[in-house]
């Protein structure tokens, strides 16, 4: 079964890759270094910034 993730938590993600993603030159790359400065997937950032920008 999978964990849930606390809704702070993913807005924080989302917040953390929208204000930082002009520092990278690769979107993944920012995914990759907000996931792991909050201990989850490089993935699960990813679909989060992705469901929040639709």
């Amino acid at each position: 079964m999978p964990k849930k993730i606390d809704p702070t938590l993913r807005s924080q993600a989302v917040r953390l890759v929208t204000q930082h993603r002009s520092e990278y030159s690769i979107e993944r790359a920012v995914h990759i270094q907000v996931a792991e400065s909050l201990g989850v997937s490089g993935e699960s950032v990813r679909r989060w910034v992705a469901q929040h920008e639709q």
